[in-house]
């Protein structure tokens, strides 16, 4: 049997970088350097190789700002299972921090927007949504330590919130499935079932089918950032609901 630690790693793996090649941090700020450094003997997230062969590895620092190094592969291994309990122990549920957010934000425009049929508009919902964003920023975000750009926040998937699904026999999950000229809308891809821990989920927002209707915040929208028994469907969005998956923080 292959042993874990020699395994080639797939897009969206954790990795350990073992240690810099010689002159790895020259004519680097000083910023950089302590944080690749800090990253040294820890998980970090594998990209891709690029042409040249390097792996590309990125990572957050202690400020929440991103990373991304491209190191020889010689210079990284997967991580053991000891490695990867422990990774998954330090993870921390905040499923309760999601959930106030998400009563909050459902409340607003179920009492103060909804009720009333002139604001049942699309400029309505645009003016929601920066809201949402600011709710979000405040009972989520802030209450966690972290920091996340207002204008990406719902738009792209925030790698540091992570969507455990918790049905042990299999999770409903609608995972996106393009058409040639469509390649948003259909969420009917066949693999429709996921285990816990099978795949790495990362947030991108709260999502209901009709915004302009009595909104229940249903579904979490995720994206798929590692799938190993499935790796045709890293990078596609999909939708889980709610009470079927529990919220994470992890590290890195």
């Amino acid at each position: 049997m292959t042993d874990i630690e020699d395994a080639k790693p797939k897009p969206g793996n954790r990795v350990v970088l073992i240690e810099l090649s010689p002159g790895f941090l020259h004519d680097l700020p000083a910023e950089d350097q302590q944080a690749i450094n800090e990253v040294v003997g820890k998980p970090v997230r594998f990209n891709e190789y690029d042409e040249d062969g390097r792996a590309e590895l990125e990572f957050r620092d202690r400020d929440g700002d991103l990373h991304k190094i491209y190191v020889d592969p010689k210079f990284i291994r997967m991580m053991n299972e000891s490695e990867c309990d422990k990774f998954e122990s330090e993870m921390k549920d905040i499923s309760s921090v999601f959930d106030h957010y998400r009563a909050s934000a459902r409340a607003i425009w179920n009492t103060a927007f909804w009720p009333d049929p002139d604001f049942r508009n699309w400029d309505s919902i645009d003016q929601f949504h920066e809201i949402e964003k600011l709710l979000f920023q405040e009972l989520v975000l802030a209450k966690v330590g972290r920091e996340w750009p207002l204008c990406d926040l719902f738009e792209n998937a925030i790698p540091f919130f992570q969507i455990v699904p918790s049905v042990v026999h299999g999770t409903p999950i609608m995972i996106q499935n393009p058409r040639p000229g469509a390649l948003t809308g259909y969420w009917d891809d066949p693999v429709n079932l996921i285990k816990p821990r099978e795949a790495e989920l990362l947030f991108i927002e709260y999502f209901d089918w009709d915004e302009l209707d009595y909104i229940d915040l249903r579904y979490y929208r995720i994206k798929i950032a590692c799938f190993d028994a499935h790796p045709e469907l890293v990078g596609r969005e999909a939708l889980i609901e709610r009470q079927h998956a529990t919220v994470h923080l992890i590290n890195g």
